[in-house]
């Protein structure tokens, strides 16, 4: 009786942990499959950014004949479209910048835009020495307007001055 009531015991045991593997194995097979996911969904995502950074290059590599070419308002259409999905491309965003300079020097509606990617890039610190004398030379062109305005305003003032004075 005692070896019959030990052999059931046992077998009990036996039983248990054999539900306990199962469960185990099961788990274990989740775990497996919730791993096979992540590694494909990883992979995919791997070789999207791979095609995205290849049509990057391609787009910049196009942009460049553009800049190169003297052709700054295609060349200038294409660097936004990279700064705006690669804002942090500083080599795009500075030729972005000269590209909308010299599509025609003297646009002042344009400055401010400039002057916003010039910042950026005095930021952080990929601005060239070109990219400098751009900012200098609307500096002046906007100071030169300021002068201008005043001495407008100046010799108005004077001229019906002297034409009081004179009648």
């Amino acid at each position: 009786e005692n070896i019959t009531s030990l052999i059931i015991d046992i077998h009990k045991e036996l039983e248990l942990m054999n539900v306990k593997t199962n469960e185990q194995f099961l788990k274990t097979v989740g775990m497996s499959k919730t791993y096979d996911a992540i590694l494909k969904e990883q992979k995919n995502k791997t070789i999207d950014t791979a095609e995205k950074d290849n049509a990057i290059i391609v787009a910049k590599n196009n942009a460049l004949v553009l800049y190169k070419k003297g052709k700054y308002s295609e060349a200038y259409e294409e660097f936004k479209k990279i700064t705006q999905t690669n804002t942090d491309d500083m080599e795009s965003r500075c030729y972005k910048a000269k590209s909308r300079y010299y599509q025609n020097r003297a646009d002042s509606s344009s400055y401010q835009e400039i002057l916003s990617d010039i910042t950026i890039l005095k930021q952080n610190s990929a601005a060239d020495d070109e990219i400098i004398n751009i900012e200098k030379s609307i500096f002046a062109e906007k100071e030169g307007k300021k002068k201008k305005k005043k001495s407008f305003i100046f010799d108005s003032f004077f001229l019906i001055f002297i034409f009081f004075f004179f009648i």
